[in-house]
């Protein structure tokens, strides 16, 4: 379906692309929440570590390492330290009990 997926991709249902989504790259560990949609007249590039929120629209790149939402899609901020953390505000995420 994409030109490329990586590594530990993870896409919520459903996902809407035209072309069937024959111009999408994407890099390795990306998350897209539910009801993403992919308008890819052109090559798009999804970078490595990116969160893509629920609903969005992608129309063109989305670089490495943020999280990235809306209509069209934009990026709202760059992934850090404390999300590697913490799941939601400040609560921990427990990674010795992660299945």
């Amino acid at each position: 379906m994409f030109e490329s997926i990586g590594e530990g991709c993870y896409i919520e249902p459903p996902l809407h692309a035209n072309w069937a989504g024959k111009h999408v790259f994407m890099g390795d560990y990306v998350y897209a929440n539910f009801n993403l949609t992919l308008v890819d007249d052109d090559n798009i590039f999804i970078g490595d570590n990116s969160v893509i929120g629920a609903g969005s629209i992608v129309t063109r790149n989305i670089p490495a390492n943020v999280v990235a939402v809306g209509n069209p899609c934009r990026v709202m901020r760059e992934i850090g330290s404390h999300d590697r953390k913490f799941f939601y505000r400040d609560e921990k995420i427990d990674w010795e009990n992660l299945t």
